[in-house]
């Protein structure tokens, strides 16, 4: 059996019948914590899944994958992969368009500033919107917490 057969028999699982992590692992014989991440595994392009299977991925690689459930970017991002495919390579192939949270183009933005350009939020998701603030505003400032939306600095 493929490893690729266990992914998708718990996405079957979850998807068809319903079944929780907590219920496949009983079945099983694994842990709760084993099936979400072949859940998440499972979630993979297909057309990434059988590239694979085929043994052209390394599993290390196809959990770079699984970080974003996009199929057309995992695919997109599979397509520009060239000699170095390093799992760390595909992470950074899907996630070059967010702005980490210590980055200091999203932390020193006014939020009044950000909604003007039509954001709805003080949350940045693109680099190209936080330096153009970055650029123009840099005086107006305020605190970032994704999870608790923007808050004034002291």
């Amino acid at each position: 059996m493929h490893p690729a057969d266990q992914f998708e028999a718990f996405k079957k699982l979850a998807e068809e019948r319903g079944f929780g992590a907590e219920e496949i692992a009983a079945r099983f014989g694994v842990t709760p914590h084993v099936v979400r991440q072949r859940l998440r595994l499972g979630a993979v392009s297909p057309k990434l899944m059988q590239i694979y299977r085929d043994g052209d991925l390394a599993l290390d690689q196809l959990m770079a994958f699984a970080i974003t459930e996009d199929h057309a970017r995992q695919e997109a991002a599979y397509e520009r992969l060239s000699y170095n495919r390093d799992a760390s390579t595909i992470r950074r192939m899907l996630t070059e368009a967010n702005v980490a949270a210590t980055d200091r183009r999203a932390i020193f933005v006014g939020a009044e500033k950000y909604t003007e350009v039509g954001a709805r939020s003080c949350a940045i998701s693109s680099p190209r919107i936080a330096a153009a603030i970055s650029r123009t505003w840099r005086f107006s400032i305020c605190w970032l917490w994704p999870s608790l939306g923007a808050k004034p600095m002291p």
